[in-house]
């Protein structure tokens, strides 16, 4: 869980790693309000990058 500006945002999910790539299901908490998504993530420098099918970029820590 990573608290960001007030707000908590919840990654959850199974991951399937394939080649340092893995596909994640996450589940967000924002404002009492829960989106769900496949999204992409991919380590760059330590850090991952998580990209949803919208194109949406989110850095998740951890």
């Amino acid at each position: 869980m990573v608290r960001v500006s007030g707000f908590v945002f919840n990654v959850s999910g199974y991951e399937s790693l394939v080649s340092g790539f893995g596909f994640r299901v996450c589940s967000f908490e924002f404002q009492g309000f829960e989106f769900r998504f496949w999204g992409l993530k991919f380590r760059v420098m330590g850090l991952k990058f998580w990209v949803v099918g919208f194109g949406l970029r989110v850095l998740g820590f951890g």
